[in-house]
């Protein structure tokens, strides 16, 4: 009676032990998990890209801090990276934190290769330029003509530089921002893009130069060819073949203060 009470206990025993052995995992699938918790980890640590914070800020869409934030940690990020500096300018110009906007703005304007909203920028820039002149009238009884003055000493500090850098190219932009009308930054901006070779940019800046200014015959033909060049470079530019030699004479940029240019000859490419 004993010896079948030992076995029928032995017997239950290898069925507890062979319950709770089954609960054990494979020594590989232990080393598995613990790689997988690893590697979680390691993503978890890894610093956000600027393409990972803009679209968190893109995710909420709401205009808060919050999604600000989140923009303002993507350029912090990639100080290059447009599309934050966009979504930027449009809050603070929703926020009518118009000195902000116009900053985020020209940054786009800057780092963007998206030729379609750059035009779309550069209009809300000159909204800007006009909504700030007649804000800061209304408040500061200040006239339109204290704006034409501050966008000439912008403008002024971009020729100084003549550099083609993008320092030189936010004087500019800022200038316009305050006077859209005013042609000798158009002038300017559109032969910095043209040495940039951001032809589409430099067509657009020259003709509203040509829309605006005031300049002699002369001065004007020289840029009539160059826009005319302009022109022909853009339809050929995405085949990169067949680009038309570049005229002999261009127009030189405005000096500061005067307006005036001198011309300069450019061998034929």
């Amino acid at each position: 009676m004993s010896s079948k009470l030992t076995v029928v206990m032995c017997f239950m025993c290898l069925l507890a032990f062979g319950k709770y052995a089954a609960a054990e995992q494979p020594i590989s699938q232990k080393k598995e998990n613990a790689a997988t918790q690893q590697l979680i980890k390691q993503e978890a640590s890894k610093p956000l890209s600027a393409v990972d914070w803009y679209n968190k800020g893109a995710a909420l869409n709401n205009n808060s801090d919050q999604e600000l934030s989140y923009y303002q940690k993507a350029v912090e990020a990639d100080p290059t990276f447009a599309p934050a500096y966009y979504n930027m300018g449009i809050i603070y110009m929703k926020r009518d934190m118009n000195t902000d906007a116009v900053s985020s703005f020209n940054k786009f304007l800057m780092y963007s290769n998206d030729d379609a909203k750059k035009q779309q920028v550069r209009k809300e820039l000159s909204e800007l330029g006009a909504s700030q002149g007649t804000s800061a009238g209304a408040s500061n009884q200040t006239s339109s003509s204290d704006f034409k003055q501050r966008a000439v000493e912008l403008y002024n500090r971009g020729s100084d530089l003549n550099d083609n850098s993008d320092n030189e190219m936010q004087y500019y932009l800022q200038a316009l921002a305050l006077d859209p009308s005013f042609a000798p930054a158009h002038m300017n901006l559109g032969l910095l893009y043209y040495h940039r070779k951001d032809y589409r940019s430099a067509l657009s800046e020259l003709t509203r130069y040509i829309e605006y200014t005031n300049d002699p015959p002369e001065k004007r033909k020289q840029v009539l060819n160059l826009i005319e060049w302009l022109k022909a470079a853009v339809k050929s530019q995405p085949q990169q073949k067949n680009q038309p030699a570049q005229p002999a004479a261009q127009p030189a940029r405005n000096n500061p203060n005067t307006g005036t240019q001198q011309m300069q000859e450019v061998p034929l490419q």
